[in-house]
């Protein structure tokens, strides 16, 4: 056998070894019409790809009667019990812990980044909380241990605040969600950061265009670099196990819809944007197309039901318009 052919076979064997561990095909596309502003449709991997399961992750629609926020398709992650992975650097199989998680690859954040993310988020009534082992459903994450982490507890859907010089440790941790409220219904959820190794740096959350969470401060630090991840990430199986005496912590599913980056907000809160020119409409003062984009007739529109309303004009689509209607709304 000639060096051609035996380089060719060790290729082969490589591949296909690669492929059997799970590494091949560790990135992700995601079509546009439940992921945009990302850079690409591409741009997400598997965040354990050895051992990632053939259910972690699928694109689903409405014929197959999944809940679908809008569109066409939403991405449904599913967990069981087993399903730890790893990568080169970490091993949740090791670590008691469980997951089926994308996070983006490249276009990450860095110092004096700000940008709007939009995701919707629904929990089926028959998956069940397994406090007090904590669910991790959407990170804010840098290289090193500085997390912003959305959980799932016994209290409902939270925040966990670690900003940099905390080296992980949790600061505070604010609810998004109540419990009662979770679980079989769409949340529409925003996140505008401004990363900044200065105090000039913020954290807002929104739910349902109504700001639950304010922080200020450090973001990031120096050097570097921010990603975004998503799906069903468990921390310490075995206090579960442990707690209720079972063998294993039972399997878990949630459903992503609308995941969107931008630096306005116009561009990611299609959602938002919808449900206002269905108010307008409602008040006659509305007759485009119902889709979500943010033009020169909806902004018309809003101003003419702002002045009713005795509000002052706006420009862009930001959050004062949802205090300025539905706001003066709920105060009648």
């Amino acid at each position: 056998m000639n060096f051609s052919a035996t380089r060719f076979g060790l290729v082969i064997l490589v591949s296909a070894l690669l492929c059997a561990s799970g590494v091949a095909n560790s990135n992700v596309s995601l079509p546009t019409d439940v992921a945009s502003g990302w850079g690409s449709k591409s741009n997400w991997r598997k965040s354990m790809p050895i051992g990632f399961k053939s259910h972690g992750y699928k694109i689903v629609s409405a014929e197959g009667e999944h809940p679908i926020r809008r569109g066409k398709n939403a991405i449904r992650f599913e967990v069981r019990p087993g399903d730890c992975g790893r990568n080169s650097d970490w091993n949740d199989c090791e670590n008691d812990r469980e997951r089926h998680e994308l996070s983006q690859r490249t276009n990450l954040h860095v110092d004096g980044d700000n940008y709007w993310f939009a995701y919707s988020l629904f929990i089926p009534e028959d998956t069940p909380s397994i406090w007090p082992t904590k669910v991790h459903i959407g990170q804010l994450q840098q290289d090193n241990p500085v997390f912003w982490l959305m959980s799932w507890t016994s209290q409902g859907y939270l925040v966990d605040v670690a900003p940099p010089g905390r080296f992980g440790r949790t600061l505070h941790t604010r609810k998004i969600i109540d419990a009662d409220d979770l679980k079989g219904k769409w949340h529409d959820i925003l996140l505008n950061m401004k990363f900044s190794t200065e105090k000039d740096g913020h954290l807002h959350i929104y739910l349902n265009n109504k700001k639950m969470y304010e922080y200020n401060g450090k973001t990031i630090d120096k050097g570097e670099k921010n990603r975004f991840k998503f799906g069903i990430y468990r921390s310490f199986i075995s206090r579960y196990i442990k707690v209720k005496s079972v063998d294993e912590a039972p399997k878990q599913v949630v459903y992503f819809d609308e995941v969107h980056r931008g630096t306005k907000l116009a561009k990611v809160d299609y959602v938002g944007v919808e449900r206002l020119q269905q108010r307008l409409a409602d008040e006659g003062l509305y007759t485009g197309v119902i889709d979500g984009l943010w033009g020169k007739n909806t902004r018309n529109a809003t101003n003419a039901l702002l002045e009713s309303l005795g509000a002052e004009p706006i420009e862009e689509y930001d959050m004062s318009i949802w205090e300025s209607i539905f706001g003066s709304e709920a105060k009648q």
